[in-house]
Protein backbone atom coordinates (compact mmCIF):
# COMPACT_ATOMS: atom_id res chain seq x y z
CA UNK A 1 0.00 0.00 0.00
CA UNK A 2 1.89 3.04 -1.25
CA UNK A 3 0.82 6.22 0.45
CA UNK A 4 1.42 9.80 -0.56
CA UNK A 5 3.04 10.47 2.80
CA UNK A 6 6.32 9.86 4.62
CA UNK A 7 5.57 6.18 5.32
CA UNK A 8 4.20 3.21 3.42
CA UNK A 9 3.46 -0.47 4.10
CA UNK A 10 4.65 -3.64 2.42
CA UNK A 11 3.19 -7.08 2.97
CA UNK A 12 4.53 -10.58 2.83
CA UNK A 13 3.41 -13.90 4.24
CA UNK A 14 4.34 -13.22 7.89
CA UNK A 15 4.97 -9.48 8.14
CA UNK A 16 3.49 -6.08 7.59
CA UNK A 17 6.39 -3.66 7.41
CA UNK A 18 6.21 0.10 7.73
CA UNK A 19 8.81 1.85 5.58
CA UNK A 20 9.95 5.43 5.45
CA UNK A 21 10.32 7.13 2.08
CA UNK A 22 13.41 8.84 3.52
CA UNK A 23 15.22 5.62 4.44
CA UNK A 24 16.16 2.47 2.52
CA UNK A 25 15.81 0.21 5.56
CA UNK A 26 12.45 -1.02 6.84
CA UNK A 27 11.31 1.16 9.70
CA UNK A 28 9.05 -1.15 11.67
CA UNK A 29 8.10 -4.80 11.06
CA UNK A 30 4.92 -6.22 12.61
CA UNK A 31 4.26 -9.94 12.67
CA UNK A 32 0.83 -10.66 11.21
CA UNK A 33 -0.01 -13.24 13.84
CA UNK A 34 0.12 -10.59 16.58
CA UNK A 35 -1.55 -7.74 14.75
CA UNK A 36 -4.89 -8.21 16.51
CA UNK A 37 -3.46 -8.03 20.05
CA UNK A 38 -5.40 -5.71 22.30
CA UNK A 39 -5.53 -4.16 25.77
CA UNK A 40 -8.10 -5.13 28.40
CA UNK A 41 -10.36 -2.38 27.08
CA UNK A 42 -10.22 -3.95 23.58
CA UNK A 43 -8.04 -1.21 22.09
CA UNK A 44 -5.49 -2.18 19.47
CA UNK A 45 -2.07 -2.66 21.07
CA UNK A 46 -0.27 -1.92 17.82
CA UNK A 47 -2.15 1.24 16.96
CA UNK A 48 -1.73 2.65 20.46
CA UNK A 49 1.93 1.63 20.60
CA UNK A 50 2.76 3.19 17.26
CA UNK A 51 0.75 6.33 18.03
CA UNK A 52 3.46 7.24 20.55
CA UNK A 53 6.14 7.26 17.85
CA UNK A 54 6.97 10.73 16.55
CA UNK A 55 7.70 9.47 13.03
CA UNK A 56 4.30 7.94 12.31
CA UNK A 57 1.45 9.94 10.89
CA UNK A 58 -2.06 9.57 12.22
CA UNK A 59 -3.30 8.56 8.78
CA UNK A 60 -0.82 5.67 8.83
CA UNK A 61 -2.51 4.41 12.00
CA UNK A 62 -5.91 4.41 10.31
CA UNK A 63 -4.36 2.57 7.36
CA UNK A 64 -2.88 0.00 9.74
CA UNK A 65 -6.27 -0.47 11.41
CA UNK A 66 -7.76 -1.17 7.99
CA UNK A 67 -5.07 -3.79 7.36
CA UNK A 68 -5.70 -5.42 10.76
CA UNK A 69 -9.46 -5.45 10.23
CA UNK A 70 -9.02 -6.98 6.78
CA UNK A 71 -6.63 -9.65 8.09
CA UNK A 72 -8.80 -10.35 11.18
CA UNK A 73 -12.40 -9.51 10.24
CA UNK A 74 -13.79 -10.92 13.49
CA UNK A 75 -11.38 -9.10 15.78
CA UNK A 76 -13.01 -7.69 18.90
CA UNK A 77 -10.85 -4.57 18.73
CA UNK A 78 -12.88 -1.48 19.53
CA UNK A 79 -11.69 0.86 16.79
CA UNK A 80 -13.69 3.81 18.02
CA UNK A 81 -12.16 3.66 21.50
CA UNK A 82 -8.69 3.03 20.07
CA UNK A 83 -8.78 6.08 17.85
CA UNK A 84 -10.46 8.22 20.46
CA UNK A 85 -7.29 7.72 22.54
CA UNK A 86 -5.12 8.44 19.49
CA UNK A 87 -6.96 11.67 18.68
CA UNK A 88 -6.97 12.75 22.34
CA UNK A 89 -3.16 12.68 22.43
CA UNK A 90 -3.17 15.77 20.24
CA UNK A 91 -5.55 17.57 22.58
CA UNK A 92 -4.45 16.58 26.09
CA UNK A 93 -1.21 18.58 26.26
CA UNK A 94 -3.12 21.81 25.66
CA UNK A 95 -5.41 23.42 28.21
CA UNK A 96 -7.02 25.64 25.60
CA UNK A 97 -7.68 22.93 23.05
CA UNK A 98 -9.43 24.11 19.90
CA UNK A 99 -11.45 20.87 19.87
CA UNK A 100 -14.20 19.75 22.21
CA UNK A 101 -14.67 16.11 23.17
CA UNK A 102 -17.72 16.00 20.92
CA UNK A 103 -15.68 17.28 17.99
CA UNK A 104 -13.07 14.60 18.63
CA UNK A 105 -15.81 11.96 18.65
CA UNK A 106 -17.04 13.29 15.30
CA UNK A 107 -13.53 13.23 13.79
CA UNK A 108 -13.00 9.61 14.89
CA UNK A 109 -16.41 8.51 13.61
CA UNK A 110 -15.86 10.20 10.24
CA UNK A 111 -12.40 8.69 9.74
CA UNK A 112 -13.49 5.21 10.81
CA UNK A 113 -16.47 5.38 8.48
CA UNK A 114 -14.12 6.21 5.58
CA UNK A 115 -12.30 2.93 6.31
CA UNK A 116 -15.47 0.92 7.03
CA UNK A 117 -14.22 0.38 10.59
CA UNK A 118 -17.28 1.73 12.41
Amino acid sequence: MKLNRRNYFTFDYNLVTIHSKNNDRPRYPIEKRGMDERHNDNCSDWVLHLSMKNWIEKQDLYDLAFVIAKEYPKTPIDWHKTFYYVEMRDVLPFEDSPLSLTEIEEIVSKRLKAYNLN
